[in-house]
């Protein structure tokens, strides 16, 4: 989930995606494409070919363009990249992306589906035309993916009736969400167990491989190993907006979020940690470390994720590892929650997932409240004993079909089978921890 940082440690932090240029074919995010790729000339007297009579070879023409895409990117074969891309401006910008995917070690693309989107006026035979097609693709990150990610390309072709083997490719664009290439100005960085995808300028990039290095080591005290991580930092908020699929407002004041497919009782195990660089840019170096150890705990923990476990204790044991190492007095982690505590009294339940998705300050009383809940556990049957159950509740697969369903339930199940307590007792003891904070002086 997008990562808060709490009030000592620093602000906030958000996170985005994009790709940019300019010409014919080439689209910029939120902005208009270059050129015009349609044909509105008829020939007089010519007779129109309709769509319709020539839609299989269209459709062969362009999977042949798009496969032969694909096998060059496994290749490292650019020409093969390029090939069909005859706009100088489009042809630029496809070599840097090209460039780019290499970079990042792209591989095993694979193109799972192409439809015809917008069908091509009638024209004479011999007379250019265009149309769009939507290709569904997916590929592997190599050294750091499991499992594989799926994107989307509109690509606009031009072909001639009588020669649709000849046609050209016109436009070239994300269909839904960019991709890390996709990226202007992409720097990147491949170190064992940390990939960084900057668009900020190596100086960005550098930084992230530092602080990587360091939130590896800090997950790896406590949960015994880090998984290997790829750490996106887009240059705006509202291209790391796009990059997720989501309203730039949805980002406000969040640090940084992990993103990948996950569900189904199947692990996560080709995440992004996307770092957002207005909040970024606020924090301070510690907090940028808090942020990072607290991502790439959830990425970490979703590697053997069968089961979403309750918020409050996925994000608390998060949180648990973020700040482990922090030396500031407990008040001022949770300040946030510790003023909503004098405001509004002592909760009598664990926050549930709507407290995660309010405002700025109603997430920070969240992540507080869980962060005390994960210490409270940890405190009465050690860190040993939050990371068993927290395992359990993440991915034992052979829990009685009667607590399965609910991670509430499923976690209650555990405290009691593995901790020999209760929901019950563990929610006292966390009440009278914050009873504590709240009577203590500012």
């Amino acid at each position: 989930m997008g990562r808060r940082p709490l009030a000592a440690i620093a602000a906030v932090v958000a996170l985005s995606l994009t790709s940019a240029c300019s010409g014919t074919g080439v689209e910029s995010f939120g902005a208009p494409s270059g050129g015009r790729t349609d044909s509105t000339a008829v020939t007089t007297g010519a007779a129109l070919v309709d769509a319709a009579a020539w839609h299989g070879p269209r459709r062969d023409a362009a999977e042949a363009l798009v496969r032969a895409r694909v096998d060059a990117i496994t290749a490292g074969d650019e020409a093969a990249w390029l090939k069909g891309v005859t706009d100088p401006a489009l042809r630029a910008h496809q070599a840097r992306i090209f460039e780019a995917m290499r970079a990042m070690g792209v591989a095993n693309v694979v193109l799972t589906s192409i439809e015809e989107t917008v069908s091509p006026a009638a024209v004479p035979a011999d007379l250019p035309t265009s149309w769009t097609t939507r290709a569904r693709l997916e590929y592997r990150l190599r050294g750091f993916d499991d499992s594989s990610r799926s994107f989307a390309l509109d690509l606009t072709f031009q072909a001639a009736p009588a020669r649709p083997a000849g046609a050209a490719v016109m436009r070239s664009r994300p269909a839904d969400r960019p991709q890390p290439w996709d990226l202007p100005g992409l720097v990147v960085r491949r170190r064992p167990g940390a990939l960084v995808l900057a668009a900020g300028g190596p100086a960005v990039a550098d930084e992230l491989v530092r602080r990587a290095t360091k939130a590896a080591r800090r997950v790896s005290d406590v949960l015994g190993s880090a998984a290997p991580a790829v750490w996106v930092a887009p240059a705006t908020p509202a291209e790391a907006a796009r990059l997720l699929g989501r309203e730039d407002a949805d980002l406000d004041g969040v640090a940084a979020v992990i993103d990948g497919p996950i569900g189904g009782g199947r692990p996560a195990v080709a995440d992004r940690i996307i770092v957002v660089p207005t909040a970024w840019s606020a924090l301070t170096g510690e907090g940028r470390e808090v942020v990072m150890a607290h991502e790439l705990t959830h990425a970490t923990t979703r590697r053997s994720s069968v089961r979403q476990p309750p918020l409050w204790l996925s994000e608390g044991l998060a949180e648990f590892v973020a700040y482990r190492d922090v030396r500031l007095d407990e008040a001022d982690l949770v300040r946030s929650t510790i003023r909503r505590l004098r405001t509004s009294g002592l909760p009598s339940s664990p926050p549930d997932s709507a407290d995660f998705e309010g405002s700025a300050e109603e997430r920070a009383v969240a992540y507080g409240l869980s962060l005390l809940l994960a210490r409270t556990i940890a405190e009465r049957h050690g860190s040993a004993g939050l990371l068993r159950l927290f395992g359990a509740v993440n991915e034992d697969g052979t829990v009685p079909p009667t607590v399965a369903g609910d991670p509430e339930v499923l976690t209650s199940h555990y405290l009691r089978t593995l901790l020999g307590t209760d929901l019950a007792e563990v929610v006292a003891a966390w009440r009278h921890r914050l009873s504590r904070l709240s009577e203590g002086n500012d």
